[in-house]
């Protein structure tokens, strides 16, 4: 059997603790949800019997077992494009990021991740996104013999952005420089015609949209007949909900475990002490404008490699990833 059909709440309308004591009522059996980081942040704080998967992830410390922190953190990107970078010998790296919170929180990323790899941040610069010409921040961070010092630029951004700048690089003749960046700047479907600024340039994205083995794209193509234009429009956020539901019947079966990750759509997953499930990523490269995989992620590399490490080489995804059995479980929008 299946996970029972699950019970939806409209966290929209309901506080933490409006939403804990409704749950309790209705004797949940794993809470899936919410969305919104300040919702999650609120419910890590509540004191609940049954476990929960939150669909972001927070930086304040959780002090509740059972509490799980699920999301598509940049962060995660991050540092699994500073993994492969250094796994290409590319140990040296400058990086180019927007300006607030989201360009601060992939910095950290990538420069945690780098410094773990024994690499090294030579230096950085923020860049406005709203603007489209960034020669100021890409002279000042090729200045002072940074570009000479760098084995890779680590650049975060939407695709706009990123094609700006791969193009603003090779102006200023950092063209030779390895590029390496994360899945944003891949807008999920295939753009030969803009893309073409990106060739060259590698990125992390995960298995939903990189995988081409027999069972992942029989499963993208069942999605998109069954769910339409939705689950291709938003197919990264549809991979999430996919691997919610493969994390919740581990949770249901007490089988989530730091020692046992599992082949998720978003990528291999792994929870951390903090309840953090982290994600390993696959690596591709754009040629011609289209994106190239490189390798996939995979349950063995990450089981073998201390917890710093991401995998470089995998599988082509032929796990069954539908939930077979489990709790009730309620999903929070």
């Amino acid at each position: 059997g299946g996970l029972p059909s699950p019970i939806s709440y409209d966290s929209s309308n309901l506080n933490a603790q409006a939403l804990a004591q409704r749950a309790e009522n209705d004797g949940i059996g794993i809470l899936v949800g919410p969305l919104d980081k300040d919702k999650v942040a609120a419910m890590a704080r509540q004191q609940l019997p049954m476990p929960e998967i939150g669909l972001n992830t927070i930086d304040d410390p959780v002090r509740r077992d059972g509490f799980y922190q699920f999301g598509l953190d940049p962060a995660d990107e991050a540092a699994s494009a500073a993994r492969h970078a250094v796994d290409d010998g590319d140990r040296n790296a400058i990086a180019l990021v927007p300006q607030g919170d989201w360009g601060d929180r992939v910095l950290d990323g990538f420069r945690d991740a780098l410094n773990a790899e024994g690499g090294q941040l030579v230096d950085y610069r923020t860049y406005n996104s709203d603007t489209h010409d960034h020669s100021q921040a890409i002279q000042a961070v090729l200045g002072r013999g940074n570009q000479a010092n760098a084995d890779v630029i680590f650049v975060a951004g939407q695709p706009t952005q990123a094609r700006l700048i791969r193009s603003q690089l090779k102006y200023y003749h950092a063209g030779d420089l390895p590029m390496v960046t994360t899945s944003h700047a891949y807008a999920g479907q295939p753009d030969p015609d803009s893309d073409i600024d990106l060739n060259g340039v590698n990125f992390v994205d995960m298995p939903w949209v990189l995988g081409n083995g027999g069972t992942i794209a029989r499963l993208r193509q069942e999605a998109a007949s069954t769910y339409g234009s939705s689950a291709t429009d938003y197919a990264r956020l549809f991979a999430m909900g996919m691997d919610a539901w493969v994390l919740a019947r581990r949770v249901a079966k007490g089988e989530l475990s730091a020692d046992e990750p599992l082949e998720g759509m978003t990528g291999v997953l792994a929870p951390r002490s903090d309840g953090h499930i982290t994600r390993y990523l696959g690596w591709a490269v754009f040629r011609n404008g289209r994106p190239q995989t490189l390798s996939m992620p995979s349950t063995a590399d990450v089981r073998a490699m201390p917890s710093s490490r991401a995998p470089s080489r995998g599988s082509d995804y032929r796990t069954n990833t539908a939930p077979t059995q489990g709790n009730v479980g309620a999903g929070l929008n």
